[in-house]
């Protein structure tokens, strides 16, 4: 339900997430737009656990870190 409330009014709720980290952005940009874990790491052409180990604020490899910061525009 919040995923159409989200797509209906544009405003993602305060999830308990940090947005000041890489991997709170990365969750807050692909939250209201549904995209799974899945489909983000084949738009990033990256390993889905990567995607994973990014959200939770784990140590990636650089190349990684650096096509998520592309994405997010940072």
């Amino acid at each position: 339900m919040m995923k159409k409330n989200i797509e209906f009014s544009g405003y993602v709720p305060p999830l308990g997430i940090d947005i000041t980290t890489l991997g709170g952005q990365l969750y807050i940009y692909r939250y209201p737009y549904v995209f799974t874990q899945k489909d983000l790491a084949l738009e990033l052409k990256i390993d889905r656990s990567a995607v994973t180990q990014i959200e939770n604020n784990n140590k990636v490899e650089k190349q990684y870190k650096r096509k998520t910061q592309t994405l997010l525009n940072l």
